[in-house]
């Protein structure tokens, strides 16, 4: 678990995250797990953004001053970051690894394999093997 919060309250936002022209939703309920903190399993569904949002792109345009059209999610920032946040206190624990495992597997397209037989310095026919077929299609 983190030892220092005293930010805490920035990584736990749920406030979108803006760079630039990038706009893209925070859902840091979904890793919590990763800040040795309590994950609900299943997590709850991502937040998501509306399509045309993510209709910008900075081509050609390297020298636009962007915090004019982003004006709304940046006073969004300033207004909700410190506030929308998650409050959460319990630890994680080890128990709740086998449940994620088993919603993982039931909701993503990849097969979780356990590491390669040995690891060579180079890339051999059988690692290269062992690699393209550790993760399948289902």
């Amino acid at each position: 678990m983190l030892r220092d919060m005293r930010d805490g309250r920035w990584w736990f936002t749920r406030c979108n995250l803006l760079f630039i022209w990038m706009v893209e939703p925070y859902n840091p309920e979904r890793v919590m797990r990763q800040f040795g903190l309590h994950q609900d399993v299943p997590p709850p569904s991502p937040r998501r953004l509306v399509a045309d949002v993510h209709t910008q792109d900075n081509k050609g345009m390297s020298c636009f001053d962007w915090s004019q059209r982003n004006q709304t999610w940046i006073t969004k920032w300033i207004d909700e970051a410190e506030s929308d946040g998650i409050r959460e206190n319990r630890r994680y624990h080890g128990e709740i690894l086998a449940a994620y495992n088993e919603w993982y597997r039931a909701s993503t397209r990849t097969l979780l394999t356990g590491p390669p037989p040995s690891s060579p310095a180079h890339l051999t026919w059988a690692s290269a093997y062992h690699r393209d077929t550790s993760v399948l299609s289902i």
